[in-house]
């Protein structure tokens, strides 16, 4: 049977008129579903990526606070598959009339040419949305400064977007295209390519999602390179020892300090016998060493912190710069904190995490051993391994408002190493520091046992932190992840923060050559 006869036969005309309203009602309730996950989408990446600062307009701080945030692999996934609808969608508005007319957006009158040109402009700034997120988490930013941009373009493209698309489709209600006489009676004479209008579409749709899925969750592949010779942690990459293994450069984002919280970091990793290297190397203007503790008055001292009402200037965070690697066997999009809360982890599995610091762990020429998994009471935690002496304490005393040990010697360090000859117990009656005077808030010491795996040294010069890190390759504790095959690795940094940290959301995967 020939459209044209299915299109007069009084029995089928109802079918074909109640079929269009239907597929016209399932579009815009398409379209509004795709609006709610775009707002989600672009609410989760605004929290992300650190836009919600004081400079945000009122009305846009608003709108994103009310939004929910996502978990990264559930922000990944809807990412991919609002990719494959705009596909979808785009594609059979181009290729089918029929679609077209069902959303009310051809015709001759002024109306429709109206809200089709809307809609046009709704999907242009959409798909470049939605092109720019996917650049910036699968990192195919080449810079910190493109990435900024992106990161921009993603916002502001995806509040335009979502505006024009909301605008379109009120305007469409407002022609009168609900009615069924209205769809029907202008497709009557046009025919229905199911190719055009579903198929195609659908298939390139589902290209799109597979495709945007797998460049955002394929993991950056590093091979590790076997080095006869040994490598000296101390800071320096030296060419002999690091020039022949393979490198990566991620494109950090979402912290604090760094000029938009962006920063990149060359990561490079070698074995020496069984040993296993890593140097990272980040640009970070300043070098931070800002743990401090200020007299305030006779006997009276406060520790200065991030927010602290002693803060000496308030354009600075008392703190210092940091470094955290986690390494598993999980190949996962991650969001890596200080805290480890927020890291996606499997019941049963750990995380080993190497935490390097300016102050608390650099001295020591180590690094803080810890393990994220679940605890005695099946909740994810991170704790430190188990330690037999050492590590960084505080040196404040809260209840006698002074502190514990004080440097004596000429030009001491921004610490306090519990071994120096210059150092002993602060009494009050010896105090003759004038009001105002700064000594180290912090006390570190070697490490030792299970926790004093790691070596790791860092040394900043010409504006470059450069840190090394060693650890046996097996080490046999059920704390440590064995870096004999292949492990995932990921990667975060702090400049002068407490918990605002820059991060790779696109782990590494080292693979180690038997």
């Amino acid at each position: 049977m020939s459209w044209r006869s299915l299109n007069t036969s009084p029995i089928r005309i109802p079918i074909v008129r109640s079929s269009l309203f239907i597929a016209g009602v399932a579009a815009r309730i398409l379209h509004a579903g795709l609006l709610v996950l775009m707002a989600v989408i672009l609410g989760t990446a605004a929290n992300y990526a650190g836009f919600l600062t004081d400079e945000t307009p009122i009305w846009l701080s608003v709108v994103l606070d009310a939004v929910p945030v996502l978990s990264l692999e559930d922000y990944i996934m809807f990412q991919s598959l609002s990719v494959g609808i705009i596909v979808a969608l785009g594609t059979s508005l181009i290729l089918s009339p029929t679609l077209r007319y069902v959303l009310g957006l051809a015709g001759a009158r002024l109306p429709a040419q109206i809200v089709r040109s809307i809609y046009l402009l709704a999907f242009f700034f959409v798909t470049i949305a939605l092109m720019a997120g996917l650049m910036v988490v699968g990192q195919q930013a080449p810079s910190p400064s493109l990435l900024l941009l992106l990161l921009q373009v993603h916002l502001w493209a995806s509040v335009a977007g979502l505006v024009a698309m909301l605008l379109a489709l009120l305007l469409s209600l407002a022609a009168g295209r609900w009615s069924v006489s209205a769809v029907s009676g202008a497709n009557q004479r046009r025919r229905v390519s199911i190719l055009k209008s579903l198929v195609l579409p659908a298939g390139l749709g589902i290209i799109a999602v597979v495709t945007s899925h797998h460049v955002v969750t394929q993991p950056i592949e590093l091979t590790c390179a076997n080095f006869q010779g040994g490598v000296e942690i101390d800071g320096v990459a030296h060419p002999v020892e690091w020039s022949r293994s393979d490198s990566t450069r991620l494109t950090l984002w979402g912290g604090h300090h760094f000029f938009g919280g962006a920063t990149q970091a060359l990561v490079r990793v070698n074995r020496t016998g069984q040993r296993i290297n890593v140097l990272v190397q980040w640009r970070d203007r300043t070098r931070s060493l800002n743990r401090y503790l200020i007299k305030i008055g006779p006997y009276r001292w406060v520790e200065l912190a991030p927010g602290s009402a002693h803060e000496l200037d308030p354009q600075s965070e008392y703190w210092e710069d940091k470094l955290l690697l986690a390494f598993s066997g999980i190949s996962t999009i991650s969001q890596l904190q200080e805290r480890g809360d927020t890291f996606s982890v499997q019941t049963g599995d750990t995380v080993d995490i190497w935490v390097w610091a300016s102050v608390s762990t650099n001295p020591t020429g180590q690094a803080d051993d810890r393990w994220l998994g679940p605890d005695s009471t099946g909740a994810v935690a991170l704790h430190p391994d188990p330690r037999t002496g050492g590590g960084a304490v505080s040196n404040f005393n809260d209840e006698w408002q002074q502190p514990y040990l004080i440097n004596w010697g000429p030009q001491p360090p921004p610490w306090i190493e519990v071994d120096s000859r210059f150092v002993s117990p602060y009494w009050p009656a010896e105090d003759t520091l004038a009001i105002g005077s700064l000594i180290p808030s912090v006390i570190t010491g070697k490490m030792m046992g299970d926790g004093a795996d790691v070596q790791a040294v860092g040394r900043h010069f010409d504006g470059m932190w450069t840190v090394e890190f060693s650890r046996p390759v097996s080490t046999g504790s059920p704390f440590d992840h064995p870096l004999d095959t292949v492990f995932t690795l990921d990667l975060a940094i702090s400049d002068n923060s407490r918990t605002g940290l820059s991060r790779s959301l696109k782990p590494v995967e080292v693979t180690i050559p038997q």
